[in-house]
């Protein structure tokens, strides 16, 4: 049996604001390291693309992450742990969530980590 979900925050650094979105992903992104970190903000920053910004929170914690870190990101999205932006994800308007499987969003369903 599959466990609840949780969940990964993607989105992409506003350059002004580098230093606080490496604060927010150092504390919830879940990176190897320091070096892998700062690539992935400076990349972000450079080219405008995504980066996981906290891996495998609970629903909870992400819409209180999201709600602080939107002054250093734009675009900022919820994901099912594991998925990124460049899967093809189905999307549920209600909660703002991109997921996969075929059974709907899990968090209508109430199917996560609160």
């Amino acid at each position: 049996m599959e466990d609840p979900i949780r969940f990964d925050i993607w989105g992409t650094v506003i350059p002004t604001r580098r230093e606080a979105a490496l604060i927010a992903a150092r504390e919830r992104g879940g990176y190897v390291s320091e070096i892998e970190l700062r690539k992935a903000i400076g990349a972000s920053c450079r080219s405008k693309i995504p980066v996981r910004v906290a891996k495998s929170v609970s629903y909870s914690l992400a819409m209180d992450f999201m709600r602080h870190s939107s002054a250093s990101l734009h675009g900022q999205a919820l994901y099912q742990e594991g998925f990124t932006p460049e899967d093809q994800t189905a999307y549920c308007e209600k909660h703002c969530f991109h997921f996969g499987g075929c059974l709907g969003c899990h968090v209508c369903r109430g199917f996560y980590v609160e």
